[in-house]
Parts: structure tokens; sequence; C-alpha cells
């Protein structure tokens, strides 16, 4: 009979997992998701309840592989694809990891940017620089779990401000329900509905999540990877419901104001956290790479 995994325990696998959470809420999540709202009210809320337990499905499988097998997904491929035509395989897989991490990390970094535009009137190359100390220096000391606490905690303080601002939304449960277990599609939401997806089911995440997963005891791993990545869902939902309260054409003050009319100035608080929690990242130099961020699409009110 297994043994049931204690409080403790439990609270810091969650924690330890929470990075996957920190690494798909970022700039592309927060724009997506509340342009989603503001745009489609909670018509799209389906496509954040498919991806994520499509995220906790792949998170698993990629962590159960590293646990069982003792490397991670890098070595996985790289095992299976030996010989002259693996070769083809590994350098596909390393550029589009490379420069998809690259490409993001540019959105991360603007998205931070944005962010802390709400908090200081500092000139940005100044922002960019101590932005790029301070995450090299998480990233020096080498202390995974550190990072991932950090980055849990600046999720959850951003996470409690839009479930909070949710309650608010003009919404029915009835049309709550409806629109995150019934697929709809309303005209001019077929990229919303695809960067939703995209930015939650982030693939190279699965190379992040195998990379720390080193080690782990698979009881843990499963309960931490669920519950960070459905807390990490609730949230995205919760920004989309935000988003429902911009009045006015959308845009990152808009938003900003529709969560000071709730919650004072702890909105622009919140809004930074959301744009800057995915700028410090997990990387494993067995694997292919890793990254964290999101598409952002436009979609279109008829």
């Amino acid at each position: 009979m297994s043994k049931r995994i204690s409080f403790q325990k439990g609270l810091s696998s969650i924690l330890f997992w929470s990075v996957i959470s920190a690494a798909f809420i970022g700039p592309g999540t927060v724009t997506t998701t509340s342009r989603a709202g503001a745009l489609f009210q909670g018509q799209l809320l389906w496509a954040l309840t498919f991806s994520t337990f499509a995220t906790i499905l792949l998170q698993e499988t990629s962590a159960r592989l590293t646990i069982a097998s003792g490397k991670n997904l890098g070595e996985i491929i790289a095992l299976q694809y030996a010989g002259k035509k693996g070769k083809g395989i590994h350098w596909g897989i390393f550029l589009a990891l490379a420069f998809g991490c690259a490409a993001y990390e540019a959105g991360n970094l603007l998205g931070a940017l944005s962010g802390l535009g709400f908090l200081t009137s500092l000139p940005r190359p100044l922002i960019t620089l101590v932005l790029g100390i301070l995450c090299a220096g998480l990233l020096w000391t080498g202390n995974y779990r550190l990072i991932a606490r950090l980055l849990g905690l600046l999720v959850a303080f951003m996470g409690a401000t839009f479930l909070y601002v949710a309650f608010f939304s003009p919404i029915t449960p009835a049309q709550l329900v409806s629109g995150a277990l019934i697929p709809h599609f309303p005209k001019g939401s077929a990229l919303l509905v695809i960067g939703l997806i995209g930015t939650t089911i982030v693939p190279y995440n699965l190379f992040l999540g195998s990379g720390i997963g080193v080690g782990q005891d698979i009881r843990e791993m499963r309960l931490g990877i669920a519950l960070a990545v459905l807390i990490g869902g609730l949230i995205s939902g919760g920004i989309l419901l935000a988003g429902l309260q911009i009045e006015g054409a959308y845009s990152f003050e808009n938003l900003s104001r529709a969560l000071i009319s709730k919650i004072g100035r702890l909105g622009d608080g919140a809004v930074w956290a959301g744009f800057i929690c995915s700028r410090v990242e997990l990387g494993d130099n067995r694997s292919f790479g890793s990254g964290s961020g999101g598409l952002q699409f436009v979609g279109r009110w008829k």
C-alpha cells in the first residue's frame, strides 16, 4: 500500500512544480486571455479548460519518462534517434527550441518592461539592465527550488488578485459553466482560440519539466504537476474574466484601470507581476532547451 504524502511535502511539491505555471503565465497569457475576455466574454473559457488538462497530461508524461529512466527528455530523444539519420532530428528540435526561446524571451522582456512601466518611470535601458542582472544572478545560484518557489509566490500574488477581480465579472453561473465546458467558436475567434491553447501548452516546457524532474518522487511529482497546473489554469481563467470588465478599446492601460477600480493601486502590481513572472526561466544544459511565453493573437468582436 502506498504511503500518503504529507501536507508539507505536498505543498513543497506544488511550489516546486509551479515553475511550469510561471513559465506559461507571462506576457502572452495576460495579453491573450484578457483580450479573449474583452472581445468574446466567457465564450472561450473552454479553450483554457482543454489546454490546462492537456498540459497536465503532457507534463506528467515527460516527467515520468525522466523519473523512470534517469535521463531528461533531450537525452531520451538523442538515444531514440541515434546515428547519422537522427542528426537531422536533433538539429531540427534544437533549432526550433533555440529560436523559439529567443523569440519568446524577446516578448517576455518587452512584457516585463511594459509591466514595470506601471510602477516606475525609469529609462527602459536601465530597467532592461537591472532585469538582466537580476535574472542572471538568480540562475547563477543554480538553486532550482529557490527559483521555483520565488516564481510560485509571484504567480500566487498575481493569481489571487485576478481571481478576486474575476468575482466582479458580469457573467452568470450558467454562462460560466457553458463557456468552460462547451466549445464555442464565435466569428473571428479562431486565432484567439489557437493563442489560448498555445500559450498554455508550451511545448518546450516539456523539456523544462523533464530537466527539473530528475530524482523526483513520482507520487509527489504527479500531485505537484496536477495542482500547480490546475492553479495556473484557474489564474488564466481569472485573467480572462477580468478582461470582461475592460471599458473601451482593449489596452494594457484599460486592463490596469479595470483592476484598479476593484482593488486600488494593487492592480498595477498584478499586471506587472503577470508580465514579469515568466522573465526568469530554468534551463538544463543536457536538454535541447526551455523557455516560456505565449502567442499573442488579435481577434475581432462582430
